[in-house]
């Protein structure tokens, strides 16, 4: 094994080990979804809302790129807020009241998601672990966005938003989270295999230098 420090030598050491780096892979993508299915079926609801006020009109937003602020939003503020609103602590505690069987739901794994889609719209997502209980969820956090505001007076545009479309019961169970964590346990446990026995080689190495020089 040639052990001078160049890209020759990095190859040399993961052809060595090539196949344990490749088992260890395998072995964590394995307990990776094993992991997952054990965690229950994830589905996804999406409503998708139109922004109220009249400051999100198309033509004000090619002003704002006319004079040379492509970047700047006029109606950012009131997408910003009503994201704040899905995403607090007040939506989580009005959706366990209104849906009390939740809590007796522990491998539902409840968790809510809002997109800005810099276009006037805002998708509201819901996941959980059932498809017609998470797209009322779904749907219910739209509703809610008015009463919350009217309660905390937050701005004076009533309704805060307007549905395009309502959030229906997913088909089949969403496979995209599973996808997304199982590259990242790939990447993960390659980089990790490689450290490994990357730093097992080198103390072989500093080994063989301490012998020589004794």
């Amino acid at each position: 094994m040639n052990y001078e420090f160049n890209i020759l030598y990095y190859i040399n050491v993961f052809k060595k080990y090539r196949k344990k780096i490749i088992a260890l892979m395998i072995i964590s993508v394995f307990i990776a979804i094993a992991g997952n299915l054990l965690r229950g079926p994830v589905y996804t609801s999406r409503c998708s809302v139109l922004l109220a006020d009249t400051f999100n009109s198309p033509s004000l937003s090619n002003l704002s790129k006319f004079i040379g602020f492509p970047g700047f939003s006029i109606g950012s503020s009131s997408a910003n807020t009503i994201i704040s609103l899905v995403k607090s602590r007040r939506m989580m505690e009005d959706i366990y009241l209104n849906f009390p069987e939740l809590r007796k739901k522990k491998r539902f794994n409840l968790g809510l998601e809002v997109y800005d889609t810099t276009q006037g719209t805002l998708i509201v997502e819901a996941k959980g672990g059932e498809p017609k209980l998470v797209s009322d969820i779904a749907n219910f956090c739209v509703k809610n966005l008015d009463i919350i505001n009217a309660e905390l007076n937050i701005t004076s545009q009533r309704p805060m938003v307007k549905v395009l479309d309502p959030a229906i019961p997913a088909v089949k169970r969403d496979t995209r989270q599973l996808i997304r964590y199982t590259i990242l346990v790939i990447i993960a446990s390659f980089c990790i295999g490689n450290i490994i026995f990357f730093s097992q080689e080198y103390y072989r190495y500093l080994t063989i230098i301490s012998k020589n020089e004794n």
